[in-house]
């Protein structure tokens, strides 16, 4: 079990981990101020070190809401090691192609699954962020916004799926799965920079070939489209069109 607290950076320590005692120097924490998980089990030295001179553990304000050493629960550890702070420094920052995207958007979505949807002003959201060490993104995309759910929705029409992208160095690129499973929909891709796009390219499980790229990309906005190859090996279908602005 793990409890969740946030800390603050003493300004005077230098090094990425603090140990809490020098017996075990790996039950350590990391710097910066963020969320981070405690084990249960080492409760005791934290409030022991609170109380005596170590000026790190002093300035660890526990989450008062989710302290299970004081309430016989469990909490969802996987929410805080899951996530990260950022890149980490294995991956190039040239080749970094979804950093940028870290953050909450509002998707206005004008075609779903080679359908004109513009006219009925469908509206979704997607929030992404950095996940295993800093290795991959995941994010969630949602279409209606979480706000605008109902328990009957049309599966053709309805999403709340997760990216997990994972950049693979031995190919230089981002290795990416695609699960949705509120529309029963699964795509495997590769994705990477291309000039000043993301292109992501992926085959499905019945041969057609995949293309979803990120175009026209600013701080604030970005357009996305998604296609499949038709039987001609020529011309796409345009099966997805989203326009997306950022929220935060």
């Amino acid at each position: 079990m793990y409890t969740v607290g946030f800390i603050l950076r003493p300004p005077e320590m230098n090094n990425p981990f603090y140990p809490i005692n020098d017996e075990n120097p790996k039950h350590s924490l990391r710097r910066g101020g963020r969320l981070v998980a405690f084990p249960v089990a080492l409760m005791p030295q934290i409030r022991q070190h609170r109380e005596t001179e170590n000026p790190f553990l002093w300035r660890c304000m526990m989450a008062t809401s989710q302290v299970v050493a004081h309430r016989e629960e469990k909490v969802d550890a996987r929410s805080v090691l899951l996530s990260s702070p950022g890149r980490s420094p294995d991956i190039p920052e040239s080749m970094d192609a979804y950093g940028w995207l870290v953050g909450s958007w509002e998707l206005d979505v004008r075609v779903y699954w080679a359908t004109d949807v513009s006219a009925r002003g469908l509206k979704g959201e997607a929030h992404f962020g950095w996940a295993l060490e800093g290795r991959a993104i995941q994010d969630v995309w949602i279409m209606p916004r979480v706000a605008e759910r109902t328990s009957n929705q049309d599966k053709k029409m309805n999403m709340y799926g997760t990216t997990l992208r994972v950049w693979d160095p031995s190919i230089q690129a981002w290795r990416i799965t695609w699960i949705n499973p509120a529309g029963d929909h699964r795509e495997e891709q590769i994705g990477r920079w291309s000039g000043k796009n993301v292109v992501q390219l992926g085959v499905r499980s019945d041969g057609t070939p995949t293309r979803w790229m990120f175009t026209e990309i600013t701080s604030d906005s970005f357009h996305w489209t998604g296609e499949a190859l038709n039987p001609d090996g020529h011309t796409w279908t345009l099966e997805g069109d989203f326009r997306v602005t950022r929220m935060r």
